[in-house]
């Protein structure tokens, strides 16, 4: 089990699908932090979240110069 301490990211599209991109900080119960891309976060209790909707739409197409789907 993990404290969630921050998740930050956006939700946009790839190839007309939605598409979650966040990062993630949790804790342990030693006060260890690891951090990194969230695929999948089931949680036990309570969580808080905080959206903020921002004008405009968030498309991801491939780059082919680095290889990467990015926001265009």
């Amino acid at each position: 089990n993990l404290e969630v301490l921050s998740v930050a990211g956006n939700i946009g599209t790839f190839n007309h699908k939605t598409v979650v991109h966040a990062h993630g900080s949790f804790s342990d119960s030693n006060f260890n932090v690891v951090g990194g891309h969230i695929k999948e976060l089931v949680v036990s209790a309570t969580l808080e979240v905080y959206l903020k909707v921002l004008e405009g739409e968030i498309i991801r197409r491939p780059d082919d110069f680095t290889g990467l789907n990015l926001m265009s």
